[in-house]
């Protein structure tokens, strides 16, 4: 008897309550999918450098799932504190029966553990089936392709989806059991018909506390805007301190003078039913208030996550062309012998199997002596190696004349060589008519910075080498061309290399910048997702909660003569309040945020960051939108019950 009541229970609910039922499912999905990496990345062919990158996600995503598992944990009893509360006065007719609060609990303990398998088992479901498209994405951040696509199932996400959504829900039951055996009936009885005390009724004091919550925002965003977010000191806590206290002392004067503030506008108030949807928000303002808060503060987490995520991922994609404009660079420093690059070339050829392209270059140090007085070190290339450099670009080689020299200023903020030097006491005429190739720019930045001149060859004669390099385009297959130069220096060191030297080559760079990217656009995705699920979910159950607990006050208007019209009009405009408050004040503490994240991001290159916020946009506007609908259509589909009973 008493599980059949609870499954009629929890099928009233599954209807009533829709969105609950979803969260939930939805929850367990993504848990699954982002919990299943290690298994769906067996079927790629990743490289064994590689192999360690998603060993080291694997278990960030141990560490992350616990933390996100609290989050939906909350998120589950916060739903199901509305759902008891819309339920109190079918508790008060059991106990009205004579039915002991044991027996009622036992009821609930069996609504539970239905409604948890239903969600677990539809979830997993979901998850397993679309957690085969997660292979199909790891594969675009390696460029590899899935060679032969296979239904993969995660055994370990499984049951670590069980047992973290078992010992969540097992929560909820020690919860609804506390909850039963602390009512009482008379509580029970009146809970539709009380509203929560107002505690904000002085005006003055509302608009004080505002003035306070502006004072305590504008005093965060200064902070994080000097901390930059470059270290975690005081400056950066006291910013999160002051930004989450200006946050909740917003809503809470807010909702205290919101209604004064619209009673003093006559047109407005008593326009629609603008006056009874003023009353429904203060009639629950002490819920309201540090709901909207929380929200508030998940959605900042939101969009500074998938837009951090998505800007990381641009700029990440930069720096390999920033970083390593050739496949491969080799860099020679002399040692006693003073061997150059041509010397360890002779003594150890290279297989031109695989090579498209190749040179090498030589820099020397020099005097300068400008025209504005400046006699920093400068670096010196003569024009040969330079027409070698350039000449793997395709580009035509330059000739410099007697006293002529083509300048390279690579480094942001160094004082530009265009305007004439001395050299060796001789003045010296720059081609600015000349752009200096951009591959050679970027390995000068690479290699230190510094100003470089391009001088004829007969200029460079008697200066000090610095160092010499070897700079090669791969031809044929990149990774076994990768594999062959990883032999080549091998041999090099076997043979000895009497000065320093370092090796660096776009692959290895690429292997380890997708590293970084996977593991900032998986975090982000993952977190940003649950936060947001969290945020609408939170607001749903909320207002179809209240819905519920307000159905004789709709009834009642539709006996005043109010057609569904207008009421639907009413409901909407109190659901939007809800909506989009929190997400406006979010916007705006984010747009402090991101401008931080958006310097940050330019240190690794140039990024479009307007298009990471403008995907941001669109997710915020299909699942938080979407929730919005839904909640304006369950919450008009339940002032509609009370009339059809």
């Amino acid at each position: 008897m008493f599980f059949k009541l609870a499954f009629q229970n929890v099928r009233r609910s599954l209807r009533d309550y829709t969105i609950y039922f979803l969260t939930l499912t939805f929850g367990v999905c993504i848990f699954y999918i982002f919990n299943s990496l290690d298994a769906q990345s067996k079927l790629l062919n990743i490289p064994t450098s590689q192999q360690r990158l998603i060993e080291v996600l694997v278990m960030v995503m141990d560490v992350l799932s616990v933390f996100v598992a609290v989050v939906l944990a909350f998120l589950i009893l916060y739903a199901n504190r509305f759902l008891m509360r819309r339920r109190k006065k079918e508790l008060a007719i059991y106990l009205l029966l004579g039915m002991p609060k044991g027996k009622i609990s036992g009821i609930l303990l069996l609504e539970t553990l239905v409604i948890g398998l239903f969600s677990l088992v539809v979830g997993l479901c979901l998850g397993v089936f679309l957690s085969q498209g997660l292979t199909v994405w790891v594969a675009q951040f390696f460029e590899t392709k899935v060679e032969q696509f296979q239904f993969v199932f995660s055994a370990a996400s499984l049951l670590k989806s069980i047992l973290y959504f078992g010992i969540i829900f097992l929560l909820v039951m020690c919860f609804n059991t506390l909850s039963v055996s602390r009512c009482k009936l008379i509580d029970l009885m009146q809970a539709q018909h009380r509203n929560e005390v107002l505690k904000l009724r002085s005006l003055k004091l509302s608009v004080a506390l505002f003035l306070l919550s502006l004072v305590s925002l504008g005093l965060a965003y200064r902070c994080i805007l000097h901390n930059g977010m470059m270290a975690l000191d005081r400056e950066f806590w006291a910013a999160i301190l002051l930004g989450s206290v200006g946050t909740v002392l917003f809503f809470l004067s807010l909702s205290g003078f919101l209604l004064r503030v619209v009673q003093s506008n006559k047109g407005l108030y008593y326009r629609n039913l603008n006056m009874f949807v003023l009353r429904q928000i203060n009639s629950k303002i002490n819920t309201a208030y540090l709901s909207m808060s929380v929200v508030c503060i998940m959605l900042l987490l939101t969009i500074g996550t998938f837009s951090t995520g998505f800007g990381f991922n641009q700029a990440i994609g930069d720096q390999v062309d920033n970083y390593a404009p050739y496949d491969l660079m080799w860099i020679v420093y002399p040692g006693e012998k003073e061997e150059d690059v041509d010397d360890y070339l002779q003594a150890v050829p290279i297989d031109t199997r695989y090579v498209s392209t190749m040179a090498t270059c030589r820099f020397y140090s020099g005097s300068l002596q400008a025209d504005l007085g400046d006699t920093r070190e400068l670096y010196v290339v003569s024009q040969s190696d330079y027409n070698q450099v350039a000449a793997m670009e395709g580009e035509a080689p330059i000739s410099l004349g007697a006293g002529e020299y083509l300048p390279i200023t690579p480094v942001q903020g160094d004082t530009p060589l265009d305007q004439g030097i001395r050299w060796r006491g001789e003045p010296f005429q720059a081609r600015i008519d000349l752009t200096p190739n951009a591959s050679f720019s970027t390995l000068i930045a690479q290699m230190g910075g510094g100003r470089v001149v391009v001088l004829p060859d007969e200029e460079v004669q008697g200066l000090d080498l610095l160092n010499s390099g070897l700079y090669i385009y791969y031809q044929g297959d990149q990774r076994q061309a990768e594999a062959y130069f990883d032999g080549w220096l091998q041999q090099l060191r076997d043979y000895g290399i009497e000065g320093g030297y370092s090796m660096m080559t776009r692959m290895a760079l690429y292997e380890g910048l997708m590293g970084q990217k996977l593991m900032v656009v998986f975090i982000g995705t993952y977190l940003g997702v649950v936060f947001l699920i969290a945020s609408a979910a939170v607001l749903a159950l909320q207002q179809l909660s209240e819905a519920s607990d307000n159905q004789s006050r709709y009834a009642l208007l539709r006996k005043l003569g109010v057609d569904e019209k207008m009421i639907g009009r009413a409901i909407d405009t109190q659901v939007g309040i809800y909506f989009l408050v929190p997400l406006g004040l979010a916007i705006v503490h984010s747009a402090v945020g991101l401008t931080v994240v958006n310097n940050l991001l330019t240190s690794f290159g140039e990024s479009n960051f307007l298009a990471s916020i403008l995907g941001t946009a669109a997710i915020l506007l299909v699942v938080y939108g979407g929730y919005f609908l839904a909640t304006c259509l369950g919450c008009r589909n339940i002032s509609r019950t009370w009339s059809s009973q």
